[in-house]
């Protein structure tokens, strides 16, 4: 609801979203329970796409004169290349 309102305040606002993967892996205890039973089977959910899209669009808005001066609030490492290269 809040990025469709976002969208309609500020129609040059564009929302491009990445997507979530879930698998079962077998990850360690921190501190096992029982002492001969250290893993368990765990839901893995992982984000994808986000930080391309985001790295993606900076890059070429960028390149095309779209923007005097960007902001990107992440706590995602892989786009503090983008980021520089965008200067």
């Amino acid at each position: 609801m809040y990025l469709r309102a976002v969208e309609t305040l500020y129609p040059s606002v564009t929302i491009h979203y990445g997507r979530f993967t879930a698998h079962q892996v077998r990850m360690a205890y921190v501190a096992p329970l029982v002492p001969m039973v250290k893993t368990a089977l765990v839901w893995k959910t992982e984000e994808k796409g986000s930080d391309v899209n985001i790295a993606t669009y900076l890059l070429l808005d960028g390149h095309d004169g779209l923007y005097d001066e960007a902001i990107v609030i992440s706590g995602d490492s892989d786009l503090v290349e983008p980021v520089r290269e965008a200067n």
